[in-house]
């Protein structure tokens, strides 16, 4: 599979860097690309690097949080917290849509202390790197990204550093490390667009185990490559119709069934209708087999993607994805995943801002083995309300100072799974 895998890819690359060179210049909608597709668990807050709008970006946040639940089990936790985070970053190089080398690198940190003497963390830090560099020519662009993330503790479905946020439900209970290397390559032929990504990913997972307590390693590995083509149809202004194709591998290390190979085709589409209209989505199936045995299973996936910003400095943002990806938890399981989320913002006067976000998650696990009975189902919920207010402070570019709210609430057919949490704090933040 691998083998295969390579030589795809080496094709691939091939074929875009001998494309016919094209005079014709397009505008391509950066809501989906091909890493979109070899990544599963993108955690957009961090991999936004266009967060940092000046070539170096200092920005610092503490804030007191009560949370009913800390550790997302069905017995009631209460805890004080306090929770400080720092984001770092430095990028440079140009404007994006110019020829030139642009490069980025950001660091992000949330460090805890409980105020309740009964709460201990594992790990009182989260820490998270990340770095790129793209190299732009006339009609070819070429970038590569090395991320290392590290969430400690205990593993959250809830963002303390932005807000209530939907992950995948594996992590809900365990601390993760991950390591990711990417490379992509896009090349704009006449009227249409070629892209290729390919991507290696380690997953660490420490899983407290439900009958001893005690903290087990669990280790996954994924090695995937995707290769997209789009074209702009004459009959459809502003709009790009594509077909893609993602393959790979996955492995969880201590299934003993072994690797999955996985093959997932896909329609694609692209809607830039203006700067504050866009839109993208797919959809497709996922088949997924192992070498090990007879087992191969099919599923739709699909996903959308866009925002919306009105003339009354209103923004309203969505995102609607369906995927497969084997369990961590349930070893011989997979997972078939469907979120939604849906949210809004509002500018008003005085530099007051809310903000408000809700979410929804099914999680299907089915064993991908005869005779396993290790199956069930999950409904995750969720929203975010925050009110913030601008700070005219000397020596800090912005500041601001919010109050929030968070709930979260998870039914399973496994009754152990049930839990909610509800979130309320007071948040201070200061950019240099």
């Amino acid at each position: 599979m691998f083998d295969r895998l390579l030589k795809f890819s080496f094709f691939g690359i091939a074929l875009l860097i001998l494309s016919s060179m094209s005079n014709n210049k397009l505008v391509a909608n950066e809501l989906i690309n091909s890493s979109t597709f070899t990544d599963t668990q993108r955690n957009t807050s961090l991999d936004s690097i266009s967060l940092l709008k000046e070539r170096i970006y200092t920005k610092f946040s503490t804030r007191y949080l009560q949370d009913s639940n800390i550790f997302l089990r069905e017995n009631k936790t209460e805890a004080d917290i306090i929770n400080g985070s720092v984001l770092l970053g430095i990028k440079g190089g140009g404007v994006p849509s110019d020829p030139g080398v642009s490069y980025r690198a950001l660091y992000a940190g949330n460090y805890f202390s409980s105020l309740s003497e009964e709460i201990k963390y594992g790990s009182s830090a989260d820490h998270n790197f990340l770095s790129g560099i793209e190299l732009r020519g006339a009609f070819t662009k070429l970038n590569l990204n090395v991320n290392l993330e590290e969430q400690g503790g205990f593993g959250r479905s809830e963002s303390f550093a932005t807000g209530s946020s939907s992950t995948i439900g594996e992590s809900r209970s365990m601390g993760s490390k991950k390591k990711r290397l990417d490379f992509g390559i896009s090349r704009e032929i006449s009227t249409s667009l070629l892209e290729l990504g390919l991507s290696i990913d380690d997953y660490d997972y420490n899983l407290i185990d439900i009958f001893s307590g005690n903290t087990v390693p669990y280790d996954r590995q994924r090695l995937a490559a995707d290769i997209s083509w789009f074209f702009e149809p004459t009959f459809l202004a502003k709009t790009r119709l594509g077909f893609g194709l993602t393959t790979g591998q996955e492995e969880v290390e201590q299934n003993q069934l072994g690797p999955q190979n996985f093959l997932a085709p896909s329609v694609r589409a692209k809607w830039n209708f203006s700067p504050k209209t866009v839109f993208a989505g797919w959809v497709g199936f996922d088949e997924r087999w192992r070498d090990s045995d007879d087992f191969s299973e099919t599923t739709p996936v699909y996903g959308l993607k866009g925002f919306w910003t009105a003339p009354t400095d209103t923004k309203l943002t969505m995102d609607m994805v369906k995927q497969v990806y084997p369990s961590i938890f349930e070893i011989d399981d997979n997972v078939a995943t469907t979120r939604f989320s849906i949210g809004a913002n509002q500018s008003f006067s005085r530099g007051f801002d809310l903000n408000f976000k809700f979410f929804y998650e099914f999680s299907d696990y089915k064993p991908t083995s005869s005779g396993n009975l290790r199956s069930r189902t999950e409904d995750l919920k969720g929203f975010s309300l925050t009110l913030g207010k601008s700070m005219q402070i000397d020596y800090f570019k912005e500041s601001q100072a919010s109050i929030f709210y968070n709930r979260l609430t998870n039914e399973s057919t496994k009754d152990f799974f049930d839990y909610d949490s509800d979130q309320l704090g007071l948040q201070f933040s200061f950019s240099l």
